[in-house]
């Protein structure tokens, strides 16, 4: 009786084992598609991947495209990003807010504009600090934002799609932390 108790015990252990490791194999899956990391002579980079956020303005819809770079011998993140207007001004700044976190930023630079379909693609890139960028991950309310020019529009992450990259972002923000501990 003792011996089979004492395997059935073993096989509980064995499988709670296997549901953590499958759990941690899963998760380290998700992150890697959301970032890629290089180490160099500068530091090392942390490129956040593109993501889409979507916006649903009155009689149009419109989105952004973004993606990030934190090199950790900065104290700032690059912050690209793709706007659809239909305007040729383009956009002059950026807010980016959640919950009772905003970051405005005016000092964008253009790295290219194209014609797409009945608007103009342009491609900016602009400088936000650290600090600020990981206050507003670190919110629970949707990232908002709101570019501002010839016409002022909102992108917005949905409540399920926010949760999810808060997730994955404070997680490579949880690396970047212990990086910078080590060195």
């Amino acid at each position: 009786m003792k011996v089979v108790l004492h395997c059935f015990f073993l096989m509980r252990i064995l499988l709670f084992l296997c549901f953590l490791t499958s759990l941690l194999s899963v998760s380290a899956q998700i992150i890697d598609k959301r970032y890629v990391m290089h180490i160099g002579t500068e530091g090392t980079v942390y490129h956040f991947l593109p993501v889409k956020v979507s916006s649903y303005s009155i009689n149009k819809k419109m989105h952004c495209t973004y993606d990030m770079t934190y090199n950790t011998s900065e104290d700032s993140i690059v912050l690209n990003f793709t706007v659809f207007v239909e305007t040729e001004n383009g956009i002059d700044s950026l807010a980016l807010c959640s919950g009772k976190n905003a970051v405005v930023n005016s000092c964008l630079d253009l790295l290219y504009v194209e014609r797409a379909k009945n608007s103009y693609r342009y491609r900016y890139t602009s400088r936000f600090s650290y600090a600020d960028i990981m206050s507003l991950f670190a919110e629970k309310f949707p990232l908002v934002f709101t570019f501002y020019g010839d016409e002022t529009f909102e992108c917005r992450y949905t409540d399920k799609k926010w949760k999810k990259e808060c997730r994955m972002i404070n997680e490579v923000f949880n690396l970047i932390r212990i990086q910078k501990t080590i060195q």
